[in-house]
């Protein structure tokens, strides 16, 4: 009894196996089949040409999106003071030695002239 269930269990599983190996030959059979008739048939594929001249352009390309900087700079100030002018704008190219903005000096002016009085009542 018991190896009659094990025989029609090796049976039914090797029938489901070559029913399934079959059909992944039909496949493979098929897609050779598309694949050689798509060699031998010839495909026509129409081609436009076009001349390319030198001519002044009259369309404008308008585009949304982010630059983002190679490079960034954190640039300290040596005073703590409000900035009244800047002199470039986000982006600007600058080179060493160029003043970027200028900051409230009345500050300072008023403690430079707190130290001359101070150093001339010292004399």
């Amino acid at each position: 009894m018991m190896r009659s269930i094990i025989s029609i269990g090796l049976l039914s599983i090797i029938t489901i196996f070559s029913y399934a190996c079959r059909e992944t030959e039909k496949s493979d059979r098929s897609e050779m089949n598309i694949a050689k008739k798509s060699q031998i048939e010839k495909q026509t594929v129409n081609v436009m040409v076009q001349s390319v001249n030198v001519d002044i352009f009259l369309q404008e390309l308008n585009s949304n999106g982010q630059l983002i900087a190679r490079e960034k700079a954190v640039i300290p100030f040596k005073v703590q003071e409000q900035i009244i002018d800047l002199k470039v704008n986000n982006g600007s190219r600058v080179k060493k030695g160029q003043v970027l903005a200028q900051v409230e000096s009345f500050q300072y002016k008023k403690t430079l002239r707190d130290c001359r009085d101070q150093f001339e009542k010292a004399r």
